[in-house]
């Protein structure tokens, strides 16, 4: 199957139905909504017309940096810097990308760009706490037909389970106070997700600073892919990957085509010239399996 760009009139007929959606949350004097769950809970806060979700721990409260934003009369604007990172993986090969898996899918703000800009892409996902999906549903405007096939299970044990190969493999897992989950990042999981990609599939992974492993965690990734480069902004590291030879002047004619034809109202060319080749540091070990089986025990 080729995927071409969507056509104008589906993408009218697809942002009508979604302003739909949204429109009794953008119509509400005030929404701020806590949701409580086994794994973490979920507090929901709109401000003007942009709708946030946080989520935070159970036992310490603590609270998370915003998982999830969505400008309720701009649905198709991604307002986070890092989400628009990623959405550079929709033109990192010269064909236009064919299948998606987004592990960690929170409020969804990517999978409803990609359906929308690539409207027969094949769309996989999971996030292990059935709320967080809920919430995409319910709050965030994501079709029902998207989010049949979106797991609420734990990414590794979904991503293993699916027989697709993916031109994307996108990774953005936190859970309640905003902590990165450690076992989708070592060497063994990162092997499981190349064998899970097309050959010319990206994965990207958002990464933080203050994660006392994320170093290792790169080193991961580059044990894996022969191709790694980051885009880093405010002690986020979106970390991207490839076996693929990687063209940064036709990653950014085809980004720059692609904002000339749809005028998104956010600005793609300046995190494709921040991309930058990271480097191997032979003084950080890989994460392994058994290194964090090692810190439980």
């Amino acid at each position: 199957m080729t995927v071409v760009p969507s056509p104008s009139s589906w993408k009218s007929q697809n942002l009508s139905k979604i302003q739909s959606r949204l429109e009794p949350h953008l119509l509400s004097e005030k929404l701020e909504t806590i949701i409580q769950g086994d794994i973490q809970g979920i507090f929901l806060h709109k401000e003007n017309d942009v709708l946030a979700m946080y989520c935070y721990d159970n036992k310490s409260h603590q609270l998370s940096n915003i998982m999830s934003r969505i400008d309720l009369g701009n649905p198709l604007n991604l307002l986070g810097a890092y989400s628009q990172a990623v959405f550079l993986t929709g033109f990192w090969q010269e064909e236009p990308p064919e299948s998606v898996y987004i592990a960690g899918f929170g409020g969804g703000r990517l999978a409803m760009l990609f359906n929308h800009y690539f409207s027969n892409m094949t769309l996989h996902g999971s996030d292990i706490d059935s709320n967080v999906l809920a919430v995409s549903r319910d709050y965030f405007g994501l079709d029902a037909e998207i989010m049949k096939q979106v797991s609420a299970r734990d990414s590794r044990e979904d991503l293993q389970a699916r027989d697709t190969l993916y031109d994307i493999l996108f990774l953005d897992v936190f859970v309640g106070g905003g902590e990165h989950v450690n076992h989708l990042s070592t060497v063994e999981f990162f092997r499981l997700c190349r064998e899970k990609m097309t050959d010319n599939g990206v994965l990207v992974a958002n990464l933080v600073i203050i994660d006392p492993l994320m170093h290792q965690k790169i080193a991961s990734i580059q044990s894996v892919f022969n191709q790694v480069h980051v885009w880093e902004y405010n002690g986020a590291h979106v970390v991207f990957a490839s076996d693929k030879v990687f063209n940064q002047q036709a990653l950014r004619a085809r980004v720059m085509d692609f904002q000339t034809h749809e005028s998104p109202d956010f600005d793609l060319l300046e995190k494709v010239d921040a991309l930058k080749a990271v480097e191997l540091d032979q003084s950080v070990k890989p994460l392994l399996d058994n290194d964090l089986q090692s810190k439980q025990s």
